[in-house]
């Protein structure tokens, strides 16, 4: 009889040992769950926080709709010359009933006169001799235009060549697609010129943005 207490009680003891193993693992458990979602509460509060601080967007947001073909006017505007360079300005006109936006280079290529030269698509680049955007620019403006107004882009190089010396190849007219847009207007127009090169859009008639 003695033996067999003795031996229940070590069993009850036992018992009571390992219920209190697995309370204290249990309750070791619940604390790292605990501290978990604190963890990754922590982050999404501070997500919020910096949203919440972000200025919106709302300069481009308010911004008119970029201009589109069936309201954009495509035309020549001034032709001039300096120091060896010849530059053509190309003029944007809004001729919708609301205001649009142009942002950007538009797309030139040059026809040749004759077979003998064909077709020259136009390189793109921020500023030259004669137009283009200002030195301290750091992105294309975006051009805003009232119905009537219109914005330009200088299309220019040299007058003569530069490796001869002699004659450049004439081109009897241009292709002409305004920024983001894909109607190509072709303009009549007869033009001498060497490694022509084309600038963004800016505003005003003179392609020329002011510093």
């Amino acid at each position: 009889m003695g033996t067999l207490l003795s031996h229940c009680t070590g069993a009850a003891l036992a018992a009571v040992t390992a219920a209190s193993v697995a309370a204290c693992g249990s309750g070791g458990s619940s604390s790292t769950a605990a501290h978990s979602a604190s963890s990754t509460s922590t982050p999404a509060a501070s997500a919020t926080a910096t949203s919440a601080t972000t200025p919106p967007q709302a300069s481009a947001a308010s911004l008119p709709a970029g201009c589109t073909a069936p309201h954009t006017s495509t035309s020549i505007g001034q032709v001039g010359a300096a120091t060896g360079h010849v530059g053509v300005t190309l003029l944007f006109r809004n001729s919708g009933s609301a205001a649009c936006t142009l942002t950007g280079y538009p797309g030139v290529a040059l026809v040749a006169a004759t077979g003998r030269h064909g077709q020259l698509e136009v390189a793109r680049t921020p500023q030259g001799y004669m137009g283009g955007l200002s030195p301290q620019a750091r992105a294309n403006p975006v051009v805003v235009l009232a119905p009537g107004q219109s914005g330009s882009a200088i299309l220019e190089g040299e007058d003569f060549n530069p490796v001869t010396s002699g004659s450049c190849p004439r081109y009897s007219s241009l292709l002409v697609t305004p920024p983001n847009q894909r109607v190509t207007v072709r303009l009549t127009r007869s033009l001498s010129i060497c490694d022509p090169t084309v600038h963004p859009v800016v505003s005003g008639t003179t392609g020329r943005q002011a510093p």
